[in-house]
């Protein structure tokens, strides 16, 4: 399916920041690499990716001011606090949009975006198509 390449390469994206994360070339390297505190940032953003997350929240999980924590953040994952939580929610939103039959400003909404002009942009900058065409390439008959 023509959909399924670009939610490949994006979950494939995922799944590279996971291992080079958990990657260990020596015993070392790994426990320099590891990092509590971006760790426990991330872990955050991953239970909390449908709520507004707020930097300053951030800062004092982390105990680290706004910049250092974003260079940090960076550091640790490849990618800025922002672009991780929009990550996050477009494959929650695609794996919603390819299994169930909710109602696409629902998908938006309960994914953690603030609106569906939003959602709707930011889907397709991704994937080059919008919710709803990503949707019928699943099942022809859920189209919104």
């Amino acid at each position: 399916m023509p959909a399924s390449e670009s939610t490949i390469n994006f979950l494939f994206g995922l799944l590279l920041i996971q291992i080079c994360r958990n990657a260990s070339i020596s015993p070392k390297e790994s426990e320099e690499e590891f990092n509590p505190r971006m760790e426990k940032i991330r872990l955050y953003l991953e239970k909390h990716y449908t709520e507004p997350v707020r930097l300053k929240q951030l800062c004092e999980l982390s105990g680290l001011k706004e910049t250092n924590l974003c260079q940090q953040f960076k550091r640790y994952t490849g990618l800025s606090i922002g672009n991780y939580l929009k990550q996050r929610r477009l494959a929650a939103a695609m794996q919603q949009l390819r299994t169930t039959s909710n109602k696409i400003i629902t998908i938006c909404y309960d994914c953690g975006f603030p609106e569906i002009n939003h959602f709707n942009q930011t889907f397709r900058k991704a994937t080059g198509k919008t919710p709803s065409d990503y949707r019928k390439q699943f099942n022809p008959a859920k189209g919104d």
